[in-house]
């Protein structure tokens, strides 16, 4: 179902309705980032994200849901390394967000980002070694 597009200020308007585990709900089908504005290399969370960031960000498991739609892609490419920083770009701002658990899953983020940054890094050269 994630493969089709909703509107984000629907499922937003859906969450306020009856929070409390709808957002864990919406921030799987939402739109996570504008795609323009990674293209255009000013990477930006989708307003409603950030509501839902900053309305519920004490609710892990909407968390966790954000962190699944930052980490797993679908590239024609041998590498994800571009993607992944500009994705680090994205959560890098939450670092000083007002809510604990924000901050934390920023940090986390952000370390994971690095690790697979790295992982992509030790890819592409083992793989420049067989050819």
């Amino acid at each position: 179902m994630s493969s089709f597009p909703f509107d984000n200020s629907k499922l937003l308007m859906w969450v306020e309705e009856e929070p409390g585990s709808r957002e864990e709900v919406a921030m799987r089908f939402m739109q996570t980032y504008s795609k323009e504005s990674i293209e255009n290399g000013k990477p930006e969370f989708e307003p409603e994200i950030l509501k839902l960031i900053n309305k519920y960000g004490t609710n892990q498991v909407m968390l966790d849901r954000l962190e699944s739609n930052l980490t797993s892609y679908r590239i024609h490419s041998n590498s994800a390394e571009n993607l992944y920083l500009r994705r680090k770009e994205l959560v890098e701002p939450l670092k000083d967000h007002s809510i604990e658990e924000v901050r934390v899953f920023s940090s986390r983020m952000t370390a994971t980002f690095d690790l697979l940054i790295e992982r992509e890094k030790n890819y592409e050269e083992n793989y420049k070694l067989e050819y």
